[in-house]
């Protein structure tokens, strides 16, 4: 049986100067899961209390709108995060502090900045993907309606339907 579907309306506003308003209306599959883009970076996720404070944020915001089974985000590679707080693998058991070694160090400390830098880059600049699943595809559908357009953290939230068909393994 194929799932549910429903037709979207939503307004295109332009930019451009142009007062004319037009609407776009495309037909969806409804899931209980929704996606949540544009509402944070990977970089916002890997503190960990900001990480809790976001998917606190959506449980509640989302349970206006239904029951929420489960938040799922997906936190950045351990790799990138270990750039950012200077516990890169390389550093391990290099403790060499004096000697001929000392311009070692500041030439390394030089490349680990350079790799931090670029982790915080790529943090900042790859959106994070927010999955709430809800108990049935009407609550979905509510929230998705309502909270499109919506800011957070001074972002527009984008909303869409996930796939029931791939597992939270696949949530990434």
């Amino acid at each position: 049986m194929p799932p549910p579907q429903t037709q979207i309306t939503q307004p295109i506003y332009s930019d451009t100067g142009f007062s004319q308003q037009r609407e776009i209306t495309v037909t969806v599959s409804l899931s209980k899961t929704v996606l949540f883009l544009n509402c944070c970076s990977l970089f916002d996720l890997v503190c960990k209390e900001d990480y809790t404070s976001i998917c606190t944020d959506f449980h509640l915001e989302c349970a206006k709108y239904g029951t929420v089974v489960d938040v799922v985000i997906p936190q950045p590679q351990r790799e990138l995060i270990a750039r950012l707080t200077n516990l890169d693998l390389e550093r391990k058991g290099s403790g060499a502090t004096s000697g001929d070694d000392a311009d070692n160090i500041d030439w390394r400390s030089d490349i680990e900045k350079e790799r931090e830098t670029e982790a915080k880059a790529i943090l900042l600049g790859t959106p994070a993907k927010i999955f709430v699943k809800f108990s049935n595809e009407y609550e979905a559908q509510m929230a998705v309606q309502a909270m499109l357009g919506m800011t957070y953290q001074g972002r527009m939230v984008v909303t869409a339907y996930f796939n029931e068909d791939y597992g939270i393994s696949n949530y990434s």
